[in-house]
């Protein structure tokens, strides 16, 4: 990787730009064949892959120049606008590119070794704000074009990589055609301290994003959501601080998102997270010792994907609720 930039200061405004080359080489080694016929063998587990399965090589090797420029005015001693235009790219996760085959019946799984890295570009547009006091307010918009985006896709009778047998369903990583992102997004810290007594202790974090995304899948199939992206997220918490005891009640927020692209949009899958409240806490015993109890997910809220719509699910996930109780010793 290569990497050149130049920061420059006018005034109340800064200006950095700059480039990053980058040249990626990987090779990937793994098995292709049948998991229940390995299964059924008795044998050492390299008896069962000399016997089942055929060995899987792929070398693959690109070169990404990745410009960036940013501009930071400061308004006065208060506010600050900040803008910057990127381009990044997102490589896919390792369990996606080894050319793994793993067959059931007429049904497989497979990694693609023929991925591209998804290429986004990225502008971002903040405007910031510090009160008199603890706290910020902050609001922004952001626009992404994304190129070779990555999602999970089940194909419908393919062979994979020039194999002869077609297969009924498989299920891979494959890249998208083109993605658009477009949103904004708000952040608020404050510290209560104008609250009478005790409750001056009192902090409230808030932030919220709202998102528009359409993504191209290809083919027939028609357009939707980019898979991964919610409509809406967001975070509330309340804290309450002293010299001893730290204490924060929070939840989250986010709509149902796109994590499996079908045939069509009556076949996608779609995950429904579970809006969780959190209560956290921690006392300062002396400069040494702290006691913590952490409770995730009190209302036990469970994990739901469905097809097409929530009328459909196919799958509920209930974890329970977490109490982690300990302590903290500082030598």
């Amino acid at each position: 990787a290569f990497y050149g930039m130049a920061d420059m200061k006018f005034g109340k405004v800064n200006f950095i730009g700059g480039a990053r080359m980058e040249k990626t080489s990987s090779t990937y080694n793994s098995w292709a064949g049948a998991v229940e016929d390995a299964e059924d063998n008795e044998g050492t587990i390299d008896e069962s892959l000399a016997a089942y399965f055929t060995a899987q090589k792929v070398t693959k090797e690109y070169t990404n120049v990745l410009p960036m420029a940013h501009v930071r005015y400061e308004v006065n001693d208060q506010a600050l606008v900040r803008a910057a235009y990127t381009e990044t790219i997102a490589r896919a996760d390792f369990a996606a590119l080894v050319p793994f085959i793993a067959t059931d019946g007429d049904d497989a799984e497979a990694g693609n070794p023929e991925l591209e890295s998804a290429h986004s570009q990225n502008i971002d547009i903040m405007l910031e704000y510090y009160p008199a006091g603890l706290g910020v307010f902050s609001f922004g918009y952001f626009s992404k074009s994304i190129d070779n985006y990555i999602y999970t896709s089940t194909l419908q009778d393919v062979s994979i990589r020039g194999g002869f047998k077609v297969y009924d369903e498989v299920s891979m990583p494959v890249n998208g055609e083109n993605a658009t992102l477009s949103g904004w997004e708000m952040n608020f810290v404050k510290n209560l301290d104008f609250l009478p007594g005790p409750l001056s202790n009192l902090s409230l974090y808030f932030n919220y994003t709202s998102t528009d995304s359409e993504a191209d899948y290809g083919g027939n199939r028609e357009k939707s959501t980019f898979p991964g992206q919610a409509p809406s997220t967001g975070n509330l918490s309340f804290a309450y601080e002293t010299s001893k005891l730290t204490a924060r009640f929070s939840q989250s927020i986010a709509d149902q998102y796109l994590v499996e692209v079908g045939g069509d949009k009556d076949e996608d899958i779609y995950y429904d997270p579970a809006n969780r409240l959190d209560l956290s806490l921690s006392y300062n015993l002396n400069n040494k010792i702290t006691l913590f109890a952490d409770m995730l997910n009190i209302t036990n809220v469970p994990h739901v994907y469905f097809m097409g719509d929530a009328s459909k699910p196919v799958e509920k996930e209930v974890y329970g609720s977490t109490i982690k109780i300990g302590t903290n010793y500082r030598f």
